[in-house]
């Protein structure tokens, strides 16, 4: 089904066909099949890793669409969006979003089908057995990776602005934080959370969680929003490999209750947690939606750089800038692009063109291969996050889909580039665990059987 839906879409957006309204209705049924049919291809269901990618993807590219079918202002933040909010150009952006949306279902299913003889024999939990001893010394790794980097983030943050910096507004942060390589830190502290959590909770562990709980209070009210809540994500589907979670409707109720606090979180940043005047009457879900949706921002002005202004398409240049630059710097340094600079990086160019308006994986693929690009990227996420949703749970499987999918969930609305050494970062520390794991697996297995009896 996902194929004659995405060669519909395909044939729609050639002809540009629709309305904003009509097409925004359309998307939402587009995007809620879509999660439909991976939760329905995946051994645990919606809390697998396919639905759960699809999902943060669509609240990040479809969260204007209530506001386009309702024909709603959702008071963007600046003027200029509206040239592409409205008319023909929206209808472009969604049926792109949409095209997204069915190729990713796509690619989960072509991956989901050819080993579904094998799903109801499949199971759908990590077996301890002789996994016993890589679980918990990969779980212990996680724990150090995330006290590591919570350290890190608590020491660099009160050392740029005093404890205060983290009551006060969002912007104060950032510009008192810049320079500080407080962004390396969430290399540790994304697959750090995941990873703990693959063997039951205990020792040092219990801590390391319970200091990213902390952070997390502290850290989304302030803003960072991404860095809390697509850990989180990893983490609650690495929990499903262990145990049972909750079903449909609580799963509802808590989005409802996430959303109005996302909506919260907004207020609370712009003026700061010591703040005594927050507006909290505009808290709200579908005010969440329309401020997470606007990562369709950096879609449209991708789509502009080709369509309005001519620019050639990067043809993989911003997939491949981390390899090219870390090439130059080993070779001819001084030769080498400042960050800002270069446009390799897409994050540099839609600073320098647009601001600060974030990323955006659909965005970069258009940036680089146009429609195809969307069309073959999102298939390929796909079938990655398709086969981590259909596959035997083990210490080892579980560990790799951390470290790949904290980095690729943080692309959704960032640029490419962090992917690669975040991935690179969190596969070394799984690695020496490993090794770690197998020269104490026989003392582990032992302590473990004793402790059973």
């Amino acid at each position: 089904m996902a194929s004659f839906v995405l060669i519909g879409l395909l044939v729609q957006q050639r002809v540009g066909w629709g309305d904003p309204a009509f097409v925004a209705i359309e998307a939402t049924v587009v995007l809620i099949l879509s999660i439909w049919s991976t939760c329905r291809l995946s051994v645990n269901g919606f809390w697998a890793p396919a639905p759960l990618f699809l999902l943060v993807l669509g609240v990040f590219h479809f969260g204007l669409v209530p506001y386009w079918a309702l024909r709603l202002n959702p008071v963007l933040p600046r003027s200029s969006d509206y040239t592409w909010f409205h008319g023909g150009f929206a209808v472009w952006l969604l049926l792109l979003c949409s095209i997204a949306a069915a190729s990713y279902a796509l690619g989960s299913a072509l991956v989901a089908t050819r080993r579904v003889a094998n799903l109801e024999n499949a199971p759908g939990f990590l077996e301890p057995d002789r996994e016993w001893a890589m679980a918990e010394r990969i779980s212990d790794a996680g724990a150090a990776l995330l006290i590591i980097g919570l350290s890190w983030w608590t020491v660099a943050s009160v050392h740029a602005g005093g404890w205060e910096v983290l009551v006060g507004p969002y912007r104060n942060f950032l510009d008192l934080t810049q320079g500080t390589g407080l962004s390396d830190a969430y290399y540790l502290i994304g697959p750090g959370l995941g990873l703990a959590l693959i063997a039951p909770l205990r020792g040092f562990r219990i801590a390391a969680v319970a200091l990213f709980a902390l952070f997390a209070g502290v850290a989304f009210f302030l803003g960072l929003r991404g860095e809390v809540l697509f850990p989180v994500v990893v983490a609650v589907s690495v929990l499903a490999f262990r145990r049972p979670l909750p079903r449909t409707r609580v799963v509802l109720a808590c989005g409802v209750v996430l959303l109005t606090l996302i909506s919260a979180a907004k207020i609370v940043r712009q003026s700061g947690v010591a703040s005594s005047t927050p507006d909290w009457m505009n808290a709200s879900p579908l005010a969440a939606l329309a401020e997470l949706g606007q990562s369709i921002r950096v879609v449209a002005v991708s789509v502009m750089w080709h369509s309005n202004d001519g620019d050639p398409f990067r043809l993989g240049d911003t997939y491949t800038a981390f390899i090219a630059r870390t090439f130059e710097l080993v070779t001819n340094p001084d030769s080498r692009p400042r960050a800002t600079a270069d446009f390799r990086l897409m994050n540099a160019e839609v600073s320098e063109k647009a601001g600060a308006i974030g990323g955006s994986v659909i965005a970069e693929a258009y940036h680089n291969f146009a429609v195809i690009g969307v069309v073959i990227v999102l298939l390929l996420l796909g079938m990655l996050f398709g086969y981590f949703s259909t596959m035997r749970p083990t210490a080892w499987r579980i560990a790799i889909f951390v470290c790949l999918a904290v980095p690729l969930l943080n692309h959704v609305r960032n640029s490419f580039i962090p992917v690669l050494p975040a991935s690179l970062i969190g596969l070394g520390s799984v690695a020496i665990a490993a090794l770690i794991a197998r020269a104490t697996e026989g003392r582990v297995l032992v302590k473990h059987d004793r402790g059973a009896q």
